[in-house]
């Protein structure tokens, strides 16, 4: 992070960073929990499916990162 953005930006930088992630837990540990236990009466699929769900999410990361690279620059003359 600290080589990204400017030396007068890291505190914000880190600051939005960290925001984000903790907005973040929330839905994710929801999505676990109703993965895990279930909800309005539905059993969840146990103490597995979380797990499991996070590596089908790391694949599709994988996947996307793989079909969906930015250009490449051309290298400059010397």
């Amino acid at each position: 992070m600290a080589d990204l953005v400017p030396a007068d930006l890291r505190g914000m930088a880190y600051g939005t960073y960290n925001a984000v992630l903790g907005v973040l837990d929330f839905p994710a540990s929801l999505i676990a929990g109703v993965l895990w236990q279930g909800a309005f009466g539905w059993g969840g699929f146990g103490p597995s499916a979380p797990f499991y769900f996070g590596a089908a999410m790391a694949l599709i990361a994988a996947v996307g990162m793989v079909f969906f690279r930015p250009a490449r620059q051309p290298a400059a003359p010397a």
